[in-house]
């Protein structure tokens, strides 16, 4: 456990670390004794140990795949404040829209038909309306290609059927 572990050391690194473990358990809003066992906590609890851990290391980059799963209220709002504060890069993937406004400057929309990443300025929902507005204006778009299409086949078809009678 942590705790023997700063039982069997003493001095600068042992100090360092249990601060590193204190500002991490704060910014993810966990205050829990160092002995307790992490199967006996919570689902919510244990997410937060997961964000702790991560936390110590100092990422440059820190990637989240859905942080507020087993999170409550109280928790969302803790790590969205987290988060709006937070001064490195991070990667959220979130179906929760309103979490992801909350901090968000952009977003990358992973296109599942041509497989392609794009890059966004703006918020969630500013996303969902420009790909609304590409998508009906491709859609209008190839609607006039199948009424030119089906104009060329029908041309093709009355000069195929008058045959030889028109020169």
């Amino acid at each position: 456990s942590i705790e023997a572990y700063f039982q069997k050391h003493s001095g600068e690194e042992a100090h360092e670390l249990k601060r590193r473990i204190s500002e991490a358990l704060d910014a993810v809003n966990l205050h829990a004794p160092l002995d307790k066992i992490v199967k006996s906590f919570s689902g919510g609890q244990q997410a937060r140990l997961l964000l702790a851990a991560a936390l110590i290391q100092k990422p440059d980059l820190l990637l989240l795949d859905e942080p507020t799963n087993n999170l409550d209220p109280a928790g969302i709002e803790h790590l969205t404040q987290f988060l709006v504060n937070y001064k490195k890069s991070c990667l959220v993937i979130s179906h929760d829209a309103n979490f992801l406004n909350a901090f968000t400057q952009g977003v990358l929309y992973l296109d599942t038909f041509t497989h392609k990443v794009e890059q966004f300025a703006g918020d969630y929902y500013d996303v969902v309306e420009e790909i609304a507005a590409r998508i009906e204006k491709e859609n209008r778009q190839n609607a006039r290609l199948a009424k030119e299409i089906q104009e060329n086949k029908d041309k093709a078809n009355f000069f195929a059927h008058k045959g030889g009678k028109m020169r």
